[in-house]
């Protein structure tokens, strides 16, 4: 006879359980750390130099404190079952928990393991966590994004190495519910429990101080990219959500001005305007106005160029073969060119919202407030001065609800891919609508047509992943010198595709500034040409704000407009400060919201001179300042080399108060422009 298999000896519930939950968290720590390791020898290879030993060792601590906190909060329910088993008979099995804590734990740990995957991509692509920005694939064409990312990642691989792994980690569960644990008296069991419990309750608080561990903790270093690695996947995600809900305007009022420091509209105010106004007249102070003598001239056309991701880091590999300008370097001469520049936000919407209508908020497109027109917005500014209004792209009017949002805001005509199909059959197509030819066509089109002063907003797309541009000469003779080469971070012929569609782009923007130039339109059109935000995924760009927020600002402005004009192209600016600068070129009389200053005055409106991102820093030509992750840095002028300070010194605190009150002030008249149309287009009139 055979011999029969013996029944497995059950452990005592509470012990069983006991000893799965150590080993899940111990597992879980381990699968968080090794995404962190992966970052480091990925993406963070230069600190592995010897004089970044300290801060990568503290980096690598406070990213357990990290995950230990993530962990706790996500095992905590797992503690209470342990809690609950505290009762049962010590020899009682309750097979049961084992079940539910071998799922629990099976399902926790895919979510890490598919969240940690997806938060590593994307630093490939942005070179940050998971931050806001990711909201731009529910926010923008999704498919279109959906199919960017087919186009530049190696999907079939990944979803084959993510189910090998979530395999593996169903047999490590199935392994770890097998074990036995002791039989423990019941006062043990009471004091495990509640200490495991309370364990996992200071874990998940993450410090004794009076701060809970929050990503302000991150910043270890004076290194940006050391300061990634503490932060996991989960938190980065869960930081993300917050600020998505904050800039999508959930807040009301009275939450936005407290989040900022402020107990009062006028608080805000005076301290965004530099001097005390009162409640009462508190928003009458954020408009401002243009002397009715700055100009005698006849009203020029003012053409405003937003190029996708054109980025300032892009400028300075033009060079031989390499020569990512085209048509566009020889252009460079006629314009006035602001290096210390950086964009309003890091998408393209936030960035159009932030530029005509000087939003703090994100995304008003796709709000419920997208009926409601913004007296103040830059295209009404010129459509009251007699401009006839325009906004033209190749992008499908349909993407983030443009034309029914666009439709409200003083644009007399808007014109997508359907528009410039049919005015220009020839040029060609690609994922994300009509290929920026056609645009620059139409924009001389319209210009040599005009009888009346004509503004124009013209957005590209051309250098927009797939990268479907067509394949012009240059592809063909294009040689990517050693020193780019050893800074991609992509695969190769996705870097090339994106230099090639750079180059397509320069080069249709150098065609039609040369043809305007050429043109009766050349004395009386100034032009303003500007990225909406950089693009990170392609290229190691260091460090340094400017490398990685920077976008150029050109502006074409005849020499009949500049005679009252004095361009300190040094000055450290942004987007806001844009319109303010055509406004006094064009519009004598008129009254605008002051989003920024006039970069062509000798004296700037608004202090300090700043150059503002996102509600997220600011930078000058001494200091860096990133309130949400409290980085504080002082800035050598000359090098742009950045010492950290553990924290602000007076004027940086200075400029974080200036920055979150300008804010506040600009969030307060937008929300009063919506509630009371009827009172702010009274301050036009005053």
């Amino acid at each position: 006879m055979g011999r029969s298999t013996p029944p497995r000896q059950l452990s005592p519930a509470f012990g069983r359980l006991l000893r799965m939950l150590l080993l899940i968290f111990l597992a879980s720590l381990i699968l968080l750390g090794a995404f962190r390791l992966v970052q480091l020898l990925a993406f963070t290879r230069n600190a592995l130099a010897s004089e970044h030993a300290g801060d990568l060792a503290r980096s690598f601590w406070m990213g357990l404190r990290f995950d230990a906190k993530v962990l706790s909060i996500l095992y905590l329910p797992l503690g209470f079952l342990l809690a609950a088993t505290v009762p049962l008979k010590p020899t009682t099995h309750a097979t049961w928990t084992t079940s539910v804590a071998r799922w629990w734990g099976f399902v926790v740990m895919t979510f890490l393991l598919i969240l940690g995957v997806i938060d590593l991509f994307y630093i490939q692509f942005f070179q940050e966590h998971l931050n806001i920005t990711a909201f731009g694939i529910i926010d923008d064409d999704t498919s279109a994004v959906l199919r960017s990312v087919w186009t530049d990642f190696p999907v079939l691989r990944i979803a084959l190495g993510l189910s090998i792994a979530i395999f593996l980690l169903f047999m490590l569960m199935r392994r770890i519910a097998r074990v036995h644990g002791r039989t423990f008296g019941l006062g043990s069991r009471i004091g495990l429990a509640v200490a495991l419990i309370a364990a996992f309750l200071g874990l998940a608080r993450g410090t004794l101080g009076d701060r809970p561990l929050g990503d302000g903790h991150s910043v270890v270093s004076n290194n940006a990219l050391i300061n990634q690695l503490p932060m996991n996947a989960p938190m980065a995600a869960q930081y993300a959500i917050k600020k998505y809900r904050i800039a999508r305007n959930d807040e009301d009022l009275p939450s936005i001005l407290r989040r900022n420091g402020f107990a009062s509209i006028s608080e805000a105010v005076s301290t965004y305007v530099g001097y005390p106004v009162t409640e009462t007249n508190a928003l009458e102070a954020l408009v401002d106005s243009v002397p009715s003598s700055d100009s005698a001239l006849a009203r020029a056309h003012v053409v405003f160029l937003q190029m996708e991701s054109l980025g300032s880091y892009y400028m300075h590999f033009d060079h031989g073969d390499f020569d990512l300008l085209g048509a566009f370097g020889p252009e460079l001469n006629g314009l006035l060119w602001y290096p210390n520049f950086v964009s309003a936000a890091g998408g393209t919407m936030i960035s159009m919202e932030g530029i005509l209508f000087g939003s703090p908020f994100r995304n008003i497109s796709q709000t419920s407030r997208a009926h409601m027109p913004l007296a103040y917005s830059a295209q009404r500014t010129f459509q009251r001065a007699g401009y006839e209004t325009w906004y033209i792209t190749g992008q499908r009017l349909g993407w983030q609800n443009l034309f029914t949002f666009f439709s409200q805001q003083g644009f007399n005509h808007l014109e997508g891919d359907v528009e410039l199909a049919k005015f220009a059959p020839h040029a060609p197509t690609g994922e994300w609508g009509v290929h920026d030819e056609a645009m620059f066509e139409r924009i001389l089109n319209v210009l040599d047509s005009a009888q009346t002063p004509q503004f124009i907003y013209g957005m590209s797309i051309s250098h927009h992943t797939p990268y479907d541009v067509p394949q012009g000469e240059f592809a063909s003779r294009m040689v990517i010198p050693d020193s780019v080469t050893a800074i991609i971070r992509c695969a190769p012929d996705v870097a090339r595709r994106n230099f090639i569609a750079f180059r397509y782009a320069c080069d249709w923007l150098g065609y039609f500034l040369h043809k305007l130039r050429s043109s009766p339109q050349a004395q009386n059109t100034i032009v303003a040409i500007t990225g909406d935000h950089t693009l990170k995924q392609t290229l190691n760009f260091g460090e340094q704000p400017l490398a990685r927020y920077g976008v150029p600002l050109f502006l074409y402005i005849p020499e009949a407009y500049r005679r009252n004009a004095t361009a300190d192209t040094t000055l450290f600016a942004s987007h806001h400060d844009i319109f303010p600068t055509l406004y006094h070129l064009t519009l004598p009389g008129a009254r605008y919201l002051k989003v920024g200053g006039n970069l062509l005055s000798k004296e700037r409106a608004e202090q300090p001179h700043a150059a503002v991102y996102s509600n997220t820093f600011a930078l000058t030509q001494y200091d860096f300042v990133e309130w949400g992750s409290q980085f504080y840095a002082t800035r050598d002028s000359v090098t742009g080399q950045m010492t950290r300070n553990v924290s602000p010194t007076p004027r940086q605190h200075t400029l974080i108060r200036w920055a979150n009150a300008r804010e506040a002030a600009l969030a307060a008249f937008l929300m009063k422009e919506w509630q009371e149309r009827d009172y702010i287009e009274g301050l036009l009139k005053r």
